[in-house]
């Protein structure tokens, strides 16, 4: 059940009359959001998801790769924030966050049919799904305050199971074989032309 609040200031005393306080929203139930923290992932996911069109030059392809990571990985993190938002009816938040997700969905979408274009879908594929899984993950434990040490093995498991994920996407976007196997047109037909 929720609680009746979903800001929480905490205050410290110090030695003298020094003050520290922090103002945290509540993401998931029983957790809080770093609000600096979550305006500091979400300037840097969006400034990456943007950077491809800004930038020119040779390296388009893995930029607009990294940026379509960026930008799942931007409206996964605010789809966490609207199911807080609506927990606690905190309905800017809600509205907000919403807009965030939807404008962050269409720019994965466009970076990634971009990076498409660019480079074959066995290298764009394997780190878009790792960016996808991985970088929701950390910032869940790292900003929005959910606890690794209630899963099995204290976080372990879980930390093993995100180096899978990037150690099998590296595998796969690095492989010759996949991409020969892919890149090869059908029997009888010429390969178009890119």
């Amino acid at each position: 059940m929720p609680r009746a609040s979903s800001r929480r200031a905490c205050t410290s005393r110090s030695k003298g009359s020094r003050v520290q306080s922090c103002t945290r929203v509540r993401a998931a139930a029983g957790s809080t959001t770093n609000t600096v923290g979550a305006a500091v992932a979400v300037g840097l996911l969006g400034a990456l998801a943007l950077a491809p069109f800004a930038a020119r030059g040779r390296q388009l392809a893995l930029l607009a790769i990294l940026a379509a990571g960026a930008a799942d990985s931007l409206a996964a993190f605010a789809a966490d924030l609207v199911a807080g938002g609506l927990r606690d009816s905190r309905w800017a938040l809600v509205v907000g966050a919403l807009a965030l997700a939807a404008l962050s969905g269409v720019l994965a979408t466009v970076c990634e049919m971009s990076a498409l274009q660019r480079s074959p879908a066995t290298r764009v594929g394997p780190i878009v799904l790792a960016m996808q899984i991985v970088i929701p993950v950390v910032l869940g434990a790292t900003v929005a305050g959910e606890d690794w040490g209630a899963t099995p093995a204290g976080g372990l498991v879980l930390a093993g199971g995100l180096a899978v994920v990037v150690a099998g996407a590296t595998l796969l976007a690095a492989s010759q074989a996949v991409t020969a196997v892919t890149a090869r047109p059908p029997a009888g037909r010429p390969r178009p032309p890119l």
